[in-house]
């Protein structure tokens, strides 16, 4: 796995794991969207440069 893939993973993963917990955690109101978007976008963009390159090589 090379390495922008492996950010974009961890960066969506800790937005999701941030955005389940924040029922302990106080947040503003503007940031559930943004985990929101950062968590899927940044997994699914992951997922995406991760098969990119495994087809280009």
């Amino acid at each position: 796995m090379n390495a922008t893939a492996l950010i974009l993973l961890a960066l969506g993963a800790v937005s999701l794991v941030v955005l389940v917990g924040q029922h302990v955690w106080r947040l503003p109101r503007w940031l559930p969207p943004v985990l929101i978007f950062t968590g899927f976008g940044g997994v699914l963009a992951g997922m995406g440069v991760f098969a990119l390159a495994l087809v280009v090589g």
